[in-house]
């Protein structure tokens, strides 16, 4: 997919956030969303693992170990970490792996997956 988020206009928009972490939350998510999201994901073949980089994600996010997390690579070097949980689907993005147009894109295309798997 292309997004239509150009890589300037971004950047300005987040220029004063530079070196932070924001949280990024699917409003109106639930927990039951969690499954949804994960296949939605799997099916982009984008790179998926625990948080510790290298461990491949297991089969349902019930089977993933209790207060883990794990990251998402839209493109490359980008990564989205993802907090599952009870109260809905979060995650967060490092704004200084966004230097490039890919990364905005990969951003867009996994914002519109997630979009698409919670409805």
């Amino acid at each position: 997919m292309i997004s239509r988020i150009d890589l300037a206009a971004f950047s300005k928009l987040f220029e004063d956030e530079l070196g932070t972490l924001p949280d990024g939350e699917v409003e109106g998510a639930t927990a039951a969303d969690w499954d949804r999201v994960l296949a939605a994901l799997r099916a982009t073949g984008w790179r998926m693992t625990l948080q510790d980089g290298s461990t491949p994600l297991p089969a349902s996010v019930a089977e993933l170990p209790i207060h883990d997390s794990f990251a998402v690579w839209p493109a490359l070097g980008t990564r989205i970490n993802f907090f599952p949980g009870p109260d809905g689907v979060f995650f967060d993005v490092d704004l200084r792996e966004l230097e490039v147009q890919r990364s905005v894109d990969g951003l867009s295309d996994l914002m519109r997956c997630l979009g698409t798997a919670t409805g």
